[in-house]
């Protein structure tokens, strides 16, 4: 069973600079703080991280916000995708007042359970997990800065074929220019015509080699 003093161990010897301390909501969805590593210390495990349950939908209203997470050593693991050493801590949420566990945290729920099952002598075990749901985007844009903020995803054909519109768009206009410029006995209709047929014939050659 791993204790307090462990994991400050594994966050030493692991040069950790973040805690993502982790919970989920009763809808399932999982949420996180993440605090510097200096934060954590065996008081953390003891007293618990403070932080604001009013932000979860169906928890607590503004004027009752204050709640506590207490990390579960035994849950301690590295983040493998972080750029930055990172240590991760599922926690079970308490009231801060009783210090008692949080009706509405899975994580408690789950344990009462367990408890009842135990208890009853329906069962000795209970296996509880999420159900791993993701998704793979061929192309993701994002943007992140003072006053601005997005991300968008699309699939690769998308991606390509936004891009291709927008060259012909510029081959179209260039064409064009040269077109009325060099040959000024060629009315506006020929030289659509002719045009139009350019870029077909550049569309349909170009555009199978790159979706390949």
């Amino acid at each position: 069973m791993t204790s307090a003093s462990d994991v400050l161990q594994m966050i030493k010897d692991n040069d950790v600079k973040f805690v993502d301390l982790r919970l989920t909501d009763t809808l399932g969805k999982e949420m996180h703080v993440t605090v510097p590593a200096d934060c954590i210390d065996e008081y953390v495990f003891e007293l618990g991280q403070p932080f604001d349950g009013s932000s979860f939908i169906g928890w607590r209203g503004i004027e009752a916000s204050d709640m506590l997470l207490m990390p579960d050593p035994d849950s301690a693991r590295m983040d493998p995708f972080r750029e930055v050493n990172t240590l991760i801590l599922q926690c079970n949420v308490h009231e801060p007042k009783t210090g008692k566990d949080y009706d509405r945290d899975p994580r408690s729920l789950g344990l009462r359970a367990e408890a009842y099952l135990k208890s009853t002598g329906i069962g000795d075990t209970a296996y509880f997990g999420p159900e791993p749901e993701f998704f793979i985007f061929d192309s993701v844009r994002w943007e992140h800065r003072m006053g601005k903020s997005f991300f968008a995803e699309a699939p690769l054909m998308l991606a390509f074929s936004w891009s291709i519109l927008m060259s012909l768009n510029v081959l179209f206009s260039n064409l064009w220019g040269i077109l009325l410029h060099e040959w000024r006995g060629v009315d506006r209709r020929t030289a659509a015509v002719l045009v139009t047929g350019l870029l077909i014939l550049i569309f349909s050659t170009v555009y199978p080699q790159l979706v390949k």
